[in-house]
């Protein structure tokens, strides 16, 4: 069958992302769905885990990370804006993402 009218050609390997009926078509087959599921799991852990450390680094208590990391591993991004988002209502650092050791000296400000 011919699929519903969108754009391009089939050969180029991207007309499965046109769509979202395309998109639950690939989890279908198991490597995409393996893909995808690998994709979100490095995300969920390397991205909770750098909450971890820069709430123990920046003294944001652990109990107000909970709720962020359970919406990173359900939500992705969204559980890395709202732990960016209660960092920056608990200390001030809004949008730093850089790592820094604890003891490091801080920047000047101007």
């Amino acid at each position: 069958g011919g699929g519903g009218g969108g754009g391009g050609g089939g050969g180029d390997g991207f007309s499965a992302f046109d769509s979202l009926a395309g998109v639950m078509g690939l989890f279908g087959m198991p490597w995409a769905c393996l893909a995808g599921w690998l994709h979100y799991l490095v995300f969920d852990l390397f991205v909770g885990a750098w909450q971890v450390r820069d709430a123990r680094r920046r003294g944001v208590h652990h109990l107000a990370v909970v709720p962020c990391l359970v919406c990173t591993l359900m939500l992705g991004p969204v559980g890395l804006c709202l732990y960016l988002f209660v960092r920056g209502a608990l200390t001030g650092t809004w949008l730093a993402l850089v790592e820094q050791p604890r003891d490091a000296p801080k920047a000047k400000r101007r």
